[in-house]
């Protein structure tokens, strides 16, 4: 029942493991994914593979192309690329089940396992949907995959596929970058040219970084981000890449240490705890286990583990914007490992105790009732309309010629279905940035300006009560609707 070495044995039952995880997941993927635009990131990243042009900050070169690919299938862009989501993050519960197989996992658990997994409710809402973050899990775990076999074969090949799944994880997500301290360590402990070894590591990985700047220094030519870098020098790469626009650590505006650290608190108190209930509580026992056993079973590829998910947990613990829970997929992904290495450990010390033999029970369970609670919810949603409703009555509201100020909620809708379906090209829309924006109109280096240079020629409206907006201009109600707001100078006579 303990966990054993991997063997050329053990491949056919990773192999079918793998499948399993992966059919299954992508079946109950299949029948809540989203079938039209989304609101918010997932209409832009659509946009942009459509366009073959440049995401927001940081870049993900790698989703675009890939998007576009699928595309020219004769898919419409955001059922398109919502596919790549779908497909991506079933290969990873099949990686996660294959590898449980690796490490001597029974084949039950290993597939429920990876399964556990995709349920967990920050995963199967990326997958389901048109985002960036299980192109890149896949890469991540990959990479995992390739450690653990490394280390029970030494193989130069898995060796290599370490490294070259990292940096293709660097150019679906560029946020991986805050995973390159476990690989160092990784590359330090598991070599004997230590120095030397690392130093071609970084070499390479500086190759790659290269590349990927490359690569978003094109799309940007085709297209600019939305954004206020533009890719199109070493400042701008540099800008563009760290995701400077978004103040990663800014901590939403707190100011002092003790406001930072009162931050700090909430968000770790918060994350523990949502983390915590994904795994039923319960769960956190056996990772807990889990993560020694790795550990203590070969410190190099136990110890990257547990750096992976400490970099990926501690860095969006404690990132400013609030979606952060949405980020931290490598998290779960090693927790998952975890948690069905350290069920299977404690299996082996209790199981000849009787009222302990419902041990193997857990995982499957726990996907049971995860799918229970989760399905019809997800079903339902995948079948709504509202962002694409919400964009169609604001064209059928909106006069000819107007400027628009959106919230970058419906903004990238709107602008989806201008490009894709050509809706109300006479609207003009921006966001409400007080830094450069980049628009099919060109550069907008303070919307508030904009308006007030266009307020007396053209009609204005907004679906953003902004402060200043309210201080600069008078507002009445667009006939028949209540979601937009018609901006006049607050001076009549001024026009």
């Amino acid at each position: 029942m303990g966990i054993t070495a991997d063997n050329a044995d053990q491949r056919p039952a990773a192999w079918l493991a793998g499948l399993v995880a992966a059919a299954v997941t992508a079946l109950i993927y299949a029948l809540t994914l989203a079938t039209d635009v989304g609101y918010h990131d997932a209409a832009e990243l659509a946009l942009r593979a459509a366009q073959l042009g440049a995401t927001h900050s940081p870049g993900a070169p790698l989703h675009t192309l890939l998007g576009h690919f699928l595309i020219a299938f004769g898919l419409q862009p955001a059922l398109a690329t919502a596919w790549l989501s779908l497909l991506t993050g079933a290969l990873t519960a099949g990686i996660l089940g294959a590898l449980l197989i690796r490490l001597g996992i029974e084949f039950w658990l290993a597939t429920t396992g990876g399964v556990v997994f995709a349920l967990i409710a920050v995963v199967w809402t990326n997958a389901v949907t048109t985002e960036l973050y299980t192109l890149s899990l896949l890469f991540v775990g990959l990479s995992l995959f390739a450690v653990f076999a490394w280390s029970h074969s030494g193989a130069r090949s898995a060796w290599a596929a370490v490294f070259i799944t990292y940096w293709l994880a660097l150019a679906a997500h560029f946020a991986n970058i805050i995973l390159l301290p476990a690989y160092l360590i990784l590359v330090w402990s598991a070599v004997n040219a230590r120095l030397r070894s690392v130093c071609l590591f970084l070499l390479f990985t500086g190759l790659a970084i290269a590349i990927i700047a490359g690569a978003n220094a094109l799309l940007a030519a085709r297209v600019l981000p939305f954004g206020p870098f533009i890719p199109d020098s070493l400042a701008g790469i540099f800008s563009y890449m760290s995701g400077a626009e978004h103040d990663p650590l800014g901590q939403q505006g707190t100011k002092g240490i003790f406001d930072r650290l009162g931050f700090s608190l909430n968000r770790i108190s918060e994350h523990v705890s949502l983390f915590a209930r994904n795994y039923f509580y319960i769960g956190l026992f056996f990772i807990l286990a889990g993560a020694v056993q790795l550990i203590r079973r070969h410190l190099p590829s136990g110890l990257f583990a547990a750096l992976v998910f400490a970099g990926s947990w501690s860095y969006f613990t404690l990132f400013g914007p609030g979606d952060y829970f949405l980020m931290v997929g490598p998290t779960y992904m090693v927790a998952s490992l975890w948690f069905i290495v350290g069920l299977q450990s404690l299996m082996s010390l209790w199981l000849h105790i009787r009222n302990m033999r419902w041990l193997p029970l857990v995982p499957g369970v726990m996907a049971v009732v995860m799918l229970g609670y989760q399905f019809e919810p997800r079903r339902a949603s995948a079948q709504l309309t509202a962002p694409r409703d919400y964009a169609e009555r604001a064209f059928a509201a909106l006069p000819a010629g107007s400027l628009a100020v959106v919230r970058w909620n419906e903004f990238t809708v709107m602008r989806y279905l201008q490009f894709i379906e050509g809706r109300r090209p006479d609207i003009n829309l921006v966001i409400p940035a007080r830094t450069p924006r980049h628009y099919r109109h060109g550069i907008v280096p303070d919307y508030l300006e904009l308006v007030k240079n266009s307020i007396c020629d053209k009609p204005v409206y907004t679906n953003k009560a902004a402060p200043e907006l309210l201080l600069e201009f008078a507002t009445t109600q667009l006939e028949g609707e209540d979601l937009w707001l018609h901006l006049q100078p607050a001076d009549l006579d001024a026009c």
